[in-house]
């Protein structure tokens, strides 16, 4: 009984000693090995690819639009022989507008792209058979009406060094030029365009091209705009103004302690001389008042100029009491 228990160990310690030899790791490499090869003689003598091939416009016209504008071109394409890789980097095709001139005021027009970029298609793929090309042609149609439309800024964000305040932005031009339907353009007054630029900006003077944001079945002219941005060191400014209490009716008249509160701001030194306690309106609505269960409440800024940072309102509350008059 030991005897047998004795060799049964043995034997399986050798085993277990066996996975971890030399002899077990150069095994499992010529499995691997043969493995490969065998996918390798195994694949099919032609193979079917698949190729995206992107698609760059040029020199379009505003008053014409691309229906369901394509990214790329797929082709489908045999490849004779047996390849384990067959991924390659593939230039872009360029469709140029301009040599299509004499048709920019058709009211609708195709370009047939497997005759367009024949000669392209025959270089990258010769010696290949090609099954098919997606889409074989796009088409496109004139936008016949236009339109001039004033742009208005969104809520954008615009990241300025901490030593340095926002002075003017504007864009250039202010109004664009639409091109589409009439009952599109009917509906439009004004283009919106947003930024969000994190520069970090502490130049005098910074230009960035920004895109508008078109509706659907539109144009512009140009494209894009340029937003206009100039910063400046700036300085901190105190200034005295009176509390506003809007909205009273004529036989009532409210008190506020104190009547007149300080601002603190932070503005650019070329308009430290332009801004001034009539630039603001501080206070709080009648109404607001009649709603409050307390004496004393916080101060709104109903009314402030353009360029300032880090305004403060000291005190931010007042007391008030309604006085009745005959």
């Amino acid at each position: 009984m030991k005897w047998t228990e004795r060799t049964r160990a043995y034997i399986n310690k050798s085993r277990w000693r066996f996975l971890y030899s030399r002899d077990m790791l150069i095994f499992l490499f010529f499995c691997l090995l043969s493995f490969v090869f065998w996918i390798f003689l195994t694949q099919p003598a032609d193979s079917e690819y698949t190729e995206h091939i992107p698609l760059v416009y040029e020199n379009t016209p505003a008053n014409i639009e691309v229906v369901q504008q394509p990214e790329y071109l797929e082709v489908k394409y045999i490849r004779e022989g047996k390849h384990f890789w067959s991924k390659r980097a593939i230039a872009p095709l360029t469709l140029d507008f301009s040599d299509y001139y004499a048709h920019w005021q058709d009211a609708r027009w195709s370009v047939d792209l497997t005759e367009r970029f024949r000669m392209e298609l025959d270089s990258l793929f010769e010696n290949k058979t090609v099954i098919s090309i997606t889409p074989t042609k796009i088409d496109i149609e004139q936008l016949p009406y236009s339109k001039e439309v004033p742009v208005v800024f969104e809520d954008s964000s615009l990241n300025v060094n901490a030593k340095y305040t926002i002075g003017d932005i504007s864009l250039s031009p202010e109004k664009l030029t639409l091109f589409g339907h009439k009952t599109v353009l009917d509906t439009i007054d004004t283009i919106h365009v947003r930024y969000d630029i994190n520069d970090d900006i502490k130049s005098s003077i910074e230009h960035y091209a920004v895109s508008p944001q078109l509706p659907k079945h539109t144009k512009s002219q140009p494209e894009s705009l340029e937003l206009n941005v100039t910063v400046e060191p700036f300085t901190e400014k105190q200034i005295v103004v009176p509390v506003w209490v809007l909205g009273l009716p004529k036989s009532v008249k409210v008190r506020t302690i104190p009547s007149e509160v300080k601002i603190t701001y932070n503005v650019g030194i070329s308009r430290f001389d332009k801004t001034s306690a009539s630039d603001f309106v501080v206070g709080i609505t009648y109404e607001e008042l009649l709603k409050s269960n307390t004496r004393s409440v916080f101060l709104d800024v109903i009314q402030r100029p353009d360029g300032i940072t880090n305004m403060r309102i000291s005190p931010e509350k007042v007391k008030w009491m309604i006085e009745l008059s005959n």
